[in-house]
Order: structure tokens, then sequence, then C-alpha cells
């Protein structure tokens, strides 16, 4: 009898840990799935802007508010373990979607102040990544001192910084391009991409004009 329950108790143990294992997993996957549909809004966005940006777009809003509701609902249900599952990986695989949109956008018209609307869009959605990362890991280094373990350094917050760098090398020009050392973390697909957006549509040098005649008519 005794080991009939027991058999009972693990059995039901078991299925129990199997099913939160997939809750996580859907979780998870949930969180990702929700930023890239955010992110995916820059392939089929317009960025032959003729206004200098003062907002993220609202997706990007959008997406940082949910994301901030998804975070209190961890913090307050979950451990920082759990929540530290949720949201790994997401950053890079966030930064890796967004170049490849950029690379992919259906409309090929990029103006300086189109790349400078991504620019502030791109970075409002890693401040908020940046954030919860940021009070995830402090809360893992308080419980790492208090269990006398060694605390972790930097997270992956900074691989971010990859979908930016690519931004920058659209306003810059061919020689400058050439000497930049961020040009290795892009592949072959994307460098070309690149090219031909920054090629097709004189970025650098509009730039460079409207940048002067701005300052003689000062």
């Amino acid at each position: 009898m005794a080991a009939s329950v027991s058999r009972g108790v693990l059995s039901s143990c078991a299925a129990l840990l199997s099913l939160s294992t997939r809750c996580l997993l859907n979780l998870r996957l949930e969180c990702q799935c929700g930023l890239l549909a955010g992110v995916a809004h820059i392939r089929s966005s317009s960025y032959a802007l003729s206004a200098v940006p003062t907002e993220p777009e609202p997706w990007v809003v959008h997406t940082n508010a949910s994301l901030a509701v998804l975070d209190a609902g961890l913090q307050r249900y979950c451990s920082n373990s759990v929540r530290r599952y949720v949201l790994q990986s997401s950053v890079e695989l966030v930064a890796r979607f967004a170049r490849r949109c950029i690379a992919q956008l259906a409309d090929r018209r990029v103006s300086w102040q189109g790349v400078a609307q991504l620019h502030k869009d791109l970075f409002a959605l890693q401040q908020q990544l940046t954030s919860m990362q940021q009070q995830q890991q402090q809360q893992q280094q308080q419980q790492q001192r208090y269990e006398g373990e060694e605390a972790e350094g930097a997270g992956e917050a900074e691989q971010f910084d990859s979908a930016l760098f690519y931004l920058d090398l659209l306003l810059a020009s061919d020689e400058e391009r050439q000497r930049d050392e961020h040009m290795q973390l892009f592949g072959d697909e994307e460098l070309a991409a690149l090219h031909a957006l920054a090629a097709g549509n004189n970025i650098h040098a509009t730039r460079q004009r409207e940048r002067e005649a701005a300052s003689r008519a000062q």
C-alpha cells in the first residue's frame, strides 16, 4: 500500500514538473514572439522622412508597455531564476531580427531622418530591455551575496548595440565604413543590404548637404 502511494506521489510530481516546464517554455516563447511581432513593424514601415523624429514610433511604445506588464507579473509571481529564464536570449534575438528587418525594408527609400527614427525606436526598446535585465541582475547579485556566491558580470543587454551599430554604418561614408571595426559583426547579406540602402539613397551625402545648408542659414 505504502509503495503504491509513493509511486502515485512520484508520478504526480513528475507530471507537475513536466507541466511547469511546458508553461515556462510557453511563457518564454510568448515573450519572444511579442517582441518579434513589434519589431516586424520595421519591415513594412516607411523611413523616407523629411523631419527629425522626436518620439519613438507607436509600436515601440506598445511593445515597451507590454514588456513592463510582463516583467511586473514575473516579479510578483515568479522566482528570479524563472524571470531570468523567460527573458534569456531575448536581447540577442531582437537585435538580430531588427537588423534583418532593416535589410529587408519593403520601402527602400530611406532618408537620414528615417535612420534617426530607427535609431530612436531601437534605443527606446534597448532601454526597456536593459532596465529589466539590470533589475534581474541586482536581485540575483543580492541573492548570491546572501548565499556567499560570486556575482556574475554584465549580461547580454550590450548585444543589442549591434543593431544600433548597423544604423550608424548607414549614415557613414564608404571610406568610414571600410575603416569601421563594427563591419565584422555582420554577415555578407546584411552588409550587401547596408551598402545598397546607403548608396541607393545617398544618405551620407544628403545629410552632409543639409547640415551645411543649415549652418550657412545660421
